[in-house]
């Protein structure tokens, strides 16, 4: 008995293919495919495009979508039989037909925009705060916005690791006070220096402690030239308090030990001023104080101190430094070649009033003369020549 063989069963097919659609001619083999076969195959997924204007996400690396139609599926811009292209969609798909791509630089719930936007990007890198202002036009045609007193409050608050210097007269350069402050106040970190304005500038202290220390001393100097220091604000003065009666330090050396105390240094201090600070203790006969003192009056060099059995002790002072006096207008605060009051000489270029010539050679004029002998022969002596005495080596 025979025995039936089966024809063996067809070779799947790509589903590539299914975008040829069922009525292709041409399926690589020379014949149709199957309608079996074709059945059993599942349909790519395809993905709806929202409009002929979409881009592609730029990330994506998918190959050519199709449209479904009822002849199959078939590429973007193919015609299908009916001789129609196949319309696109322009309004956002219905849920569970697709994922429309967004726009770069748009939010995925936004259409794409026609016009490029430059501050997409920027106002999601830099917060900035929108803001109702108007913008107006002034007399001369320069735009204009009004800016209210909170915002410089809230600036002020904002800066408040810079403090102000104020000089009185005018400043030193910046490279000395750079160098100067740095060494006084940028032990742990640097001291940043910004001219504010002729005799004022700013200093950034991040340390808020070393702040402290610099705003409770107050008075401060580069070399021979004093200035103020205050705390960052919105609004300030910028003419220094007077120095006619003014901080400075003063030591006082021979002080009994027992009288290096507070309630000690604030009487021997009476004879000076108002004490309002000391350095800490480092010695048994000498202290270093701070004390209010009146410029305008001479500083006494030594004081006397009467015990109860009637000896007096003698204690010397010593100003380490003081507020420089100007000859020219007659105020404490800087010198005269700072006084504010005298302009400043323009610089000129040094130019020699005169210019030296180039030296000129003048060449000895040598009288000759010619016997007629000499003349004959066409030779030229120079008796000057044959008088000179000759040296020898």
């Amino acid at each position: 008995m025979s025995v039936r063989q089966e024809p063996p069963p067809a070779p799947p097919v790509p589903p590539d293919l299914l975008f040829l659609g069922s009525n292709s001619a041409d399926l690589g083999s020379g014949g149709s495919l199957p309608s079996d076969v074709a059945m059993e195959v599942s349909p790519s997924p395809v993905i709806p495009v929202s409009s002929s204007k979409a881009r592609p996400h730029l990330g994506s690396a998918s190959p050519l979508v199709g449209v479904p139609s009822e002849a199959g599926s078939v590429p973007i811009g193919n015609k299908v039989d009916s001789g129609s292209t196949v319309p696109t969609s322009s309004s956002t798909p219905a849920s569970g037909t697709g994922v429309e791509v967004p726009f770069p630089g748009q939010d995925s719930g936004s259409l794409p925009s026609s016009e490029f936007s430059w501050a997409v990007k920027a106002r999601a890198a830099s917060k900035f705060p929108k803001s109702n202002i108007h913008v107006v036009v002034s007399d001369n045609g320069t735009p204009r916005v009004k800016v209210p007193n909170a915002v410089f409050e809230r600036g002020a608050q904002a800066h408040t690791d810079f403090i102000v210097g104020i000089f009185y007269g005018k400043a030193p350069s910046y490279g000395k006070i750079w160098g100067v402050l740095n060494f006084l106040w940028g032990k742990d970190q640097k001291v940043g220096v910004h001219s504010l304005m002729a005799n004022a500038y700013l200093f950034r202290i991040p340390s808020a402690s070393l702040r402290r220390k610099i705003l409770r001393h107050e008075l401060w100097h580069v070399g021979d030239s004093p200035f103020f220091v205050t705390e960052w604000k919105a609004s300030f003065s910028t003419d220094p308090p007077s120095l006619n009666r003014a901080p400075v330090w003063a030591t006082l050396s021979q002080i009994p030990f027992d009288l290096i105390t507070d309630e000690g240094l604030g009487i021997i201090s009476k004879p000076l001023g108002v004490i309002v600070d000391a350095k800490p203790f480092s010695s048994i006969s000498s202290v270093e104080i701070k004390v209010i003192v009146d410029l305008t009056k001479k500083l006494p060099s030594s004081v006397e101190i009467e015990r109860e059995n009637g000896s007096v002790d003698t204690l010397t002072v010593i100003y380490p430094w003081l507020p420089p006096l100007c000859s020219s207008c007659g105020e404490f605060g800087h010198k005269v070649s700072l006084c504010p009051l005298l302009e400043t000489p323009p610089k000129q270029n040094k130019q020699k009033s005169n210019p030296k010539t180039p030296k000129q050679r003048k060449d000895k004029q040598v009288q000759t003369s010619v016997t007629p002998a000499e003349e004959d022969v066409g030779i030229l002596v120079c008796r000057s020549e044959l008088n000179r005495p000759k040296t020898v080596p």
